[in-house]
């Protein structure tokens, strides 16, 4: 057996699945299930889609053609702003992306109409968190240029918090994506198909009946992967934790060092503050590149013994992507 490993149970991420559809579906609300953390990986997002999610999305190109070449049924969408420098692949691996530029949706456009197809397009509406999207002002504009453009379906509006600057949603910073779903349907003359109100850390607005009623879509990836939501960092109590663990081994093991250990875990494996060893009598004291020094304050473990973590988001995107880790399916 190789370590570092992380062993992911797709039953968990299926059952987590279930949860975010089933809460989704009581305020006539899809699901998007968020593979980004997962490089893509077919076999999370073919449990997703198991658990009933409307469909996948993802950040970068090259995890929606892993997905793609996977033969998975449904809708994927790119979740990043496109470049201009991979319109043509966007057009042939998305249903639909999310944007804030007129050029890019022309670009976008023309690469679908030169090969037959039509692209989604999703705008952007920045509400708080100071990463993509326009000012609501924008919003009537970018409307008539998605409507305008040859092979492409203007779908609606989406925004994004709790994401870079830590803003959480509420019903003030989304009421003004409310208001801008209103000002693209009026501009246009036709019902939006699409508001997409955020991602995992509207899970407690969503359960409490608290988003805006113009809201249809949520993107879920933490709380379907870690069952957390992330505008506070809680677990959510009707999911499961634990879908992924990632276990190191131990490599030095000293008598007379006050309980140090290493193990074979740096951060060129993940993110060493972010995780949890579920066992409580081991600390984390901290990480290089190739090691991670921990602490055991109860009987010592020996070289070759092993230690289990539970990932939190950080960690789970540094671990599944990096090439040293083990994934081993469950």
């Amino acid at each position: 057996m190789k370590y570092p490993r992380i062993i992911i149970d797709l039953s968990k991420i299926e059952a987590n699945a279930r949860v975010a559809v089933e809460a989704g579906r009581e305020h006539s609300i899809n699901i998007i299930g968020v593979t980004k953390a997962c490089l893509g990986a077919p076999e999370v997002g073919r449990a997703m889609l198991a658990g009933g999610v409307a469909g996948l999305s993802d950040s970068r190109v090259s995890n929606l053609r892993r997905l793609r070449s996977a033969g998975l049924p449904g809708q994927l969408m790119l979740l990043r702003l496109p470049m201009l420098s991979e319109v043509d692949d966007v057009v042939e691996l998305a249903d639909a992306s999310l944007n804030t530029s007129p050029d890019v949706i022309e670009r976008l456009g023309q690469a679908a109409a030169v090969t037959g197809r039509r692209h989604g397009v999703i705008i952007m509406v920045e509400t708080g968190d100071a990463r993509e999207g326009v000012t609501p002002a924008g919003v009537a504009p970018l409307a008539v240029a998605a409507e305008m453009a040859d092979g492409v379906d203007f779908l609606g509006v989406g925004t994004n918090v709790a994401c870079l600057t830590g803003c959480p949603p509420s019903a003030v910073n989304l009421e003004l994506l409310a208001e801008a779903a209103h000002v693209a349907a009026e501009t246009i003359g036709r019902p939006l198909a699409v508001v997409s109100g955020g991602n995992s850390s509207a899970w407690r607005l969503l359960r409490e009946g608290g988003l805006p009623e113009e809201v249809n879509e949520l993107r879920l990836g933490e709380a379907i992967l870690l069952g957390r939501e992330t505008a506070e960092g809680t677990h959510i109590p009707e999911m499961l934790e634990d879908a992924f663990l990632l276990e190191a081994e131990i490599i030095e093991s000293l008598p007379g060092r006050n309980g140090h250990h290493i193990a074979a875990l740096g951060l060129q494996d993940t993110a060493v503050d972010d995780l949890i060893p579920l066992d409580p009598g081991w600390q984390v004291v901290k990480g290089s590149s190739d090691h991670l020094v921990l602490r055991r304050d109860t009987d010592p473990s020996p070289i070759g013994s092993t230690i289990v973590f539970r990932p939190g988001y950080q960690s789970l995107l540094r671990a599944m992507t990096s090439p040293f880790v083990e994934k081993h399916y469950v």
